[in-house]
């Protein structure tokens, strides 16, 4: 089990620039009045799309059980991802359902 989360650690360092990404587009342009409304539009039409899917998927963790960061659900039960932060980034779905 154990081995398991390392191995998920080790793929998430490997991803680090969209997981900034994700992270600032979550704290900031969803709060944001002064960035450009078309950008801001694109994105978070993307965001609802990807969440929509994520809620429906059979591999989303509500409980936070498989997530690598604890208190970080909902997240993504194959990366371990918090979905929030991952559905704003310039990443795709590990099933590629997005």
């Amino acid at each position: 089990m154990k081995a398991n989360k390392l191995k998920q650690f080790i793929k998430a360092f490997t991803k680090i620039p969209h997981i900034i990404q994700g992270l600032f587009r979550y704290l900031f342009y969803r709060k944001s009045n002064n960035k450009i409304a078309t950008e801001i539009n694109d994105i978070t039409k993307r965001y609802n799309m990807r969440l929509d899917i994520c809620e429906q998927c059979e591999y989303v963790d509500i409980k936070g059980d498989k997530c690598l960061i604890p208190n970080t659900q909902p997240c993504c039960g194959i990366c371990g991802c918090s979905l929030h932060i991952k559905a704003l980034s310039e990443d795709h779905c590990p099933k590629g359902k997005w």
